[in-house]
């Protein structure tokens, strides 16, 4: 539980909170497709602080492991879940509620062989605190095959455009294309407040939409949506967004171009590195098929 020890907060006004692969796949080559996120905010109180709640986070929908010693991920998919009774046991001012909330935690607790010690620390770790709604920006793309920078789509598929849309558009997240290269997409981005860009307080709500005809969205929250995605708008100059055809995209930091250059240098040192070996291999087919 070291990672989650006490820290003094440090102003930084740009983060990156989370950058890697997410979801891969349990089994089978480690170079099997995936889908690469990025997370990145801005006006940041405290840098250590959010980097800890998007990889908590990321972590309990079982995109990545645990990043804290000693918790199991089965703990971690379930924390979400048990901060949200926690919260109830600290702040509600009825003891009867209290009393409930403190009974079916401690069950669930114990069915995870977790103390509350524990479970408290990494209730903190999914608490953005000060920069709850800092301005944040979401990058979902689709990995190469070689886990290099190169991308693997060139042109984004119908179902991920559609998938993309569905949840942005409750959420009142300001959309845009991912670039690979000058005009090829092969992923969205997404501009809103820190916990509605990263947080799942929808899902329910949308599994609901999309398994029934009752529409999710009353004409209430359809106008806090447009409202959030109206103010998100505003934030494309400060993530570099340009816009090409009527559509936004994220553009290339430095920090990005010289990523992307370590990753082509590495793929080109590893071909060098198998050609010798594959030129012995054809000569020695060409050598069998000869004899």
């Amino acid at each position: 539980m070291d990672n989650l020890a006490k820290h003094v907060p440090i102003a930084c006004s740009d983060v990156v909170a989370f950058s890697g692969a997410v979801f891969c796949r349990d089994s089978g080559p480690r170079w099997d497709h995936h889908f690469r996120l990025s997370v990145r905010c801005r006006d940041v109180v405290d840098k250590e602080k959010i980097r800890r709640f998007v990889q908590a986070f990321i972590a309990s929908l079982g995109g990545i492991e645990s990043p804290f010693p000693g918790i199991t991920q089965a703990q971690l998919k379930n924390a979400s879940r048990l901060s949200k009774i926690l919260d109830r046991f600290d702040k509600s001012s009825y003891e009867g509620e209290r009393a409930n909330a403190f009974k079916i935690l401690q069950s669930n607790l114990a069915n995870l062989h977790w103390n509350m010690d524990a479970f408290r620390a990494v209730h903190e770790a999914l608490d953005a605190g000060a920069d709850r709604d800092c301005k944040t920006e979401v990058t979902v793309q689709k990995a190469s095959s070689d886990d290099s920078f190169y991308p693997s789509w060139r042109k984004s598929r119908l179902w991920f455009d559609q998938l993309c849309e569905a949840v942005s558009l409750p959420l009142g997240l300001h959309s845009g294309n991912c670039s690979a290269g000058n005009i090829s997409v092969n992923g969205k981005c997404f501009l809103g407040p820190c916990l509605t860009a990263v947080e799942d307080d929808f899902c329910a709500g949308f599994c609901k939409e999309i398994m029934s005809d009752m529409p999710y969205l009353t004409d209430q929250e359809r106008d806090a949506a447009e409202a959030r995605r109206r103010q998100a708008h505003a934030w494309e100059a400060d993530f570099g967004w340009t816009c090409a055809d009527g559509c936004a995209s994220p553009k290339r930091s430095s920090a990005d171009s010289a990523a992307g250059e370590e990753g082509r240098s590495q793929a080109e040192k590893r071909k060098q590195e198998f050609e010798p070996m594959m030129q012995r291999l054809q000569a020695q087919k060409i050598l069998a098929l000869g004899g």
